[in-house]
């Protein structure tokens, strides 16, 4: 198992691929969050159970092995490593001996009371709405049909909500994408996505935000907030501050390497080019989150959004995405698909490439020690993430806190971080695709994020790539994924959606176009309103105590004659 917090599309990524492994998804490719943390859990004879924890806190890349015999005289063995950095461990135990006394030991190791509250001891509690039903698409055009643009298969947001309200399918709110903001400038609103087609500033019942329009329909939104700042030629409002404080990561290095730049500048910024999929790209800017001053920076930006009404924040790109770049190219060349031998001859780690991340070599500030002194991203890869949640939670929601309009509380939904993330908010898991595979995939990846700390998980329903051309997620297969996800504690459909604009993805994901099956869809949909008062009692719980909210069924009362039930059970 490796643990590398990657963009892991579909989570099948070629430049990830052992050379002679096949590439379907599998335990030893990296994802978007990183848990060096095993747990053993056995029986001595017949009754008396054993169990424990082994943690590596450690932020580069690390790896676990527990018994793979792929490689000669390894079957027995179990062991850690890291690639860079401090061999901390820490093993885990507790008087019942039992899993859950294990995980519950776990969440104390991890366990602060941020922001002085007495409720957040071992995870942040969100706002109840969380547990409900939210629809998002990444290919909405506008928030009115009347604002639409011409092209195929376009849609407003008005449409998505008439079509679940119009069938009574019960619906919580709206999971905003990319298509809000100005031309990919985070922080930023399009003109169609207000009422009266042109940006506001909120607190108009003549110009409404689409946050305020869902207000009145008794809906809530996210919006999709990422980690880095378009770079242009005249940079926005954003951006330009970001430059004026000299708040971004610079291009620097211990070797003096040239990264690149553009005619855009800064000239001593370091800039990556993002690929957001169907050729939706960007150059951009990057904070250098170790920095306290970023921190405040980045809280101070979100006080617009939640001022025009946004309720939570949906933290994507936290890798963030970047295009593989090997030296020596200008900074937008796409340089995997034009390297000979890419990516295994040319191997990403030895430096050349920057592996859809910064460039290993690339120094930043190292928010774990006092002196904020500047190491190689290398080193600390996998805090990148879990720093900019902090960010995005201290000094965005709770810094933030009187800029709310609907409920005094607020959350995160990112899609990356380390151990100790629950404090910041919770997760899904990814760019997931519509087979029987990632419906899978999604249950084993709730459980083993509880396992590890993190208790509000859940993945894109029906799946977010497309699979089969521009065909939808089959009604058969989008039916079982409803049915296990509205038993999961982040219930979102989520989609890629074909539009003429950038012609890609599927033409349609919403339940209320599943017409043959709808009823049945939205029985379950009602079940998830039955089910959501008992998630919110146990996210309570485990905000006070650590408990998982989903348990692997061999958690159940120590009960050894259901210990090898794992992967495919949970309570």
């Amino acid at each position: 198992m490796t643990n590398y917090n990657y963009d892991n599309l579909n989570y099948n990524q070629p430049d990830l691929i052992p050379p002679g492994h096949d590439s379907d998804p599998d335990y030893y490719i990296p994802m978007y969050f990183a848990a060096p943390w095993v747990i053993a859990h056995g029986y001595r004879g017949t009754s008396d159970q054993y169990s424990y924890g082994w943690f590596l806190d450690n932020v580069s890349q690390s790896y676990t092995n527990t018994g793979d015999d792929a490689w000669a005289g390894q079957k027995d063995l179990a062991y850690m490593g890291a690639q860079c950095g401090p061999f901390d461990q820490h093993f885990v135990y507790e008087a019942g001996d039992g899993l859950e006394d294990v995980v519950t030991a776990f969440s104390y190791l991890q366990g602060k009371e941020y922001e002085n509250q007495g409720l957040n001891i071992r995870s942040a509690m969100p706002p109840k709405y969380v547990f409900g039903f939210f629809q998002g698409v990444f290919g909405a055009t506008s928030l009115l049909r009347d604002n639409l643009p011409a092209g195929e298969n376009n849609v407003s947001l008005e449409e998505i909500v008439e079509g679940y309200q119009n069938q009574n399918v019960p619906f919580e709110g709206l999971a905003v994408d990319v298509d809000m903001q100005d031309d990919l400038r985070v922080f930023t609103t399009r003109p169609a996505f207000w009422t009266a087609n042109k940006v506001g500033e909120g607190g108009d019942p003549n110009n409404k935000s689409v946050f305020e329009w869902a207000h009145d329909r008794g809906l809530v939104c996210q919006t999709n907030v990422t980690c880095f700042l378009k770079n242009e030629k005249n940079p926005y409002e954003v951006n330009q501050s970001l430059r004026e404080k000299q708040l971004y990561t610079k291009s620097d290095s211990l070797d003096n390497i040239d990264f690149g730049t553009t005619p855009d500048g800064p000239s001593d910024a370091y800039i990556g080019h993002l690929d957001y999929g169907g050729g939706v790209e960007c150059d951009a800017l990057f904070p250098d989150w170790g920095r306290p001053d970023v921190a405040q920076w980045w809280g101070d930006n979100y006080k617009k959004l939640f001022s025009i009404g946004l309720d939570f924040v949906w933290q994507d790109m936290t890798v963030p995405a970047m295009m593989p770049h090997r030296l020596g190219d200008p900074v937008g060349t796409n340089s995997g698909e034009t390297a000979p031998g890419w990516p295994n001859d040319k191997d990403p780690s030895n430096g050349r490439y920057n592996w859809k991340s910064y460039h290993p070599q690339v120094l930043v500030t190292d928010m774990r020690y006092d002196d904020y002194g500047r190491d190689p991203i290398v080193t600390q890869r996998n805090l990148h993430a879990y720093t900019l949640c902090e960010s995005t939670r201290r000094e965005g929601i709770v810094g933030n806190a009187d800029s709310l309009t609907k409920f005094r509380r607020s959350y995160i939904i990112s899609r990356g971080g380390y151990i100790g993330n629950q404090h910041f908010g919770g997760m899904w898991v990814g760019d997931n695709s519509s087979t029987e595979d990632y419906l899978a995939m999604m249950v084993i990846n709730v459980i083993n994020m509880n396992m590890s700390g993190v208790p509000l998980v859940g993945s894109d329903i029906g799946g977010f790539t497309e699979h089969d051309k521009r065909n939808p997620c089959t009604p058969d297969l989008m039916m079982r994924f409803v049915q296990a996800g509205c038993l999961l504690p982040w219930f979102r459909n989520h989609y890629d959606r074909w539009i003429e604009s950038k012609k890609h993805g599927k033409n349609y994901q919403e339940l209320y176009m599943y017409r043959d099956h709808l009823d049945a869809l939205r029985s379950f949909v009602e079940l998830r309103y039955r089910w959501q008062e008992v998630l919110y009692t146990a996210m309570y719980q485990n905000a006070l105590n650590g408990k998982p909210i989903i348990k692997t069924v061999s958690m159940y009362n120590n009960d050894m004659n259901v210990k090898d039930a794992q992967n495919d059970h949970f309570l």
